[in-house]
């Protein structure tokens, strides 16, 4: 019997995670904080995800724009998901954040997206994980943006999540 293969099952996963009914039972069991203050996956693919975290009362702080732990949460769903997704029913991993930092740009006061664009090298470094037995690190980025009002992308935070990957 050959093991599993890193990302066999990626479809299934992109299509059931995408499910709104499967997505919530997710998030309220394994990021609540998340659920709660509305965070909903829009786009999931291979390489990419994006994540959206709508602006109000469970989101936003006493100065009247998101909180940044609520950007935070965003902003780690759209990276981790992607790992998330490579794994299911797949090889036995350990994932963990090992580092944190981000910018911020611009008060953010509507609906914000997070997106991430490094499915492919999350990918490779799990796969180097796996084929070496080595824990393995790479950095990934999520970037928030909301709609300005002429309709263009504003970008308002950055965040560089290090990634720790472990084959178990």
């Amino acid at each position: 019997m050959q093991p599993p293969v890193l990302g066999q099952y990626a479809p299934e996963f992109m299509k059931s995670f995408l499910s709104p009914f499967k997505q919530k039972l997710f998030l309220i069991s394994q990021l609540p904080g998340a659920w709660f203050m509305g965070v909903k996956m829009k786009t999931l693919t291979h390489e990419r995800s994006v994540v959206h975290l709508p602006f109000s009362w469970y989101s936003k702080n006493p100065f009247k724009s998101t909180y940044f732990a609520a950007q935070a949460a965003a902003a780690e769903l759209s990276t981790g998901i992607l790992a998330n997704m490579l794994l299911y029913k797949g090889p036995k991993m350990s994932m963990l954040i090992t580092g944190m930092r981000a910018e911020y740009f611009k008060k953010v006061n509507k609906t914000a997206r997070f997106v991430c664009e490094q499915g492919e090298e999350i990918k490779t470094c799990m796969q180097k994980a796996i084929d070496t037995g080595q824990g393995q690190r790479i950095e990934v980025i999520s970037e928030g943006y909301m709609t300005g009002p002429d309709g263009q992308d504003i970008l308002v935070s950055r965040f560089y999540f290090e990634w720790s990957f472990k084959a178990k």
